[in-house]
């Protein structure tokens, strides 16, 4: 079988080599960034980070330690990005609401990982030791939130609002 590769037929000489599929992955890979349902991932996304952002900086405001405060808004985020991305981003999920908020909260839990770890090692470390002070916790915090937007968004197309089509199977209706 042959493919159509960037506009040109691919040699048909046995089996698919490396190269071929790399090129057909990142194909698609590219189809799925540059998509209208990625945009609206971003729009809700950045909207719920803003939900996120603003409750840092209220919990911070209320004397609550650092890495505690960006752990509680990132759950508040999360209820918002929930919504936005069930209701307006992945309309066509074919999964349970059940098991959309299951995949939803193990997803985040992983974002929720990455952006503690990384906002709280540019706080504590990386800018005191550049001796970084402008707005410190909250350029570390964005820098937190921004991390996991494209893992964040792979990991809910094709687990938490998987799709007809998509890998894996949906719950049976």
């Amino acid at each position: 079988m042959c493919l159509e590769l960037l506009g040109g037929a691919v040699p048909c000489f046995g089996e698919i080599t490396a190269p071929m599929r790399l090129g057909v992955f990142m194909k698609k890979l590219i189809r799925l960034f540059f998509s209208g349902q990625f945009l609206a991932f971003l729009g809700a996304g950045a909207l719920a980070a803003l939900v996120n952002f603003l409750v840092r900086i209220l919990l911070s405001r209320a004397g609550m330690e650092y890495s505690l405060a960006v752990a509680l808004a990132y759950l508040a985020g999360m209820v918002v990005a929930f919504i936005l991305f069930y209701k307006l981003v992945f309309r066509n999920n074919t999964n349970s609401l059940g098991r959309s908020l299951f995949g939803f909260v193990m997803v985040n839990f992983l974002g929720i990982l990455l952006t503690v770890a990384v906002s709280s090692l540019l706080y504590y470390l990386v800018f005191p030791a550049l001796d970084f002070a402008f707005y410190s916790g909250e350029i570390a915090h964005f820098l937190g939130i921004s991390t996991t937007s494209v893992s964040s968004f792979i990991g809910h197309k094709f687990f938490s609002f998987r799709e007809a089509g998509t890998a894996g199977t949906a719950d049976p209706q």
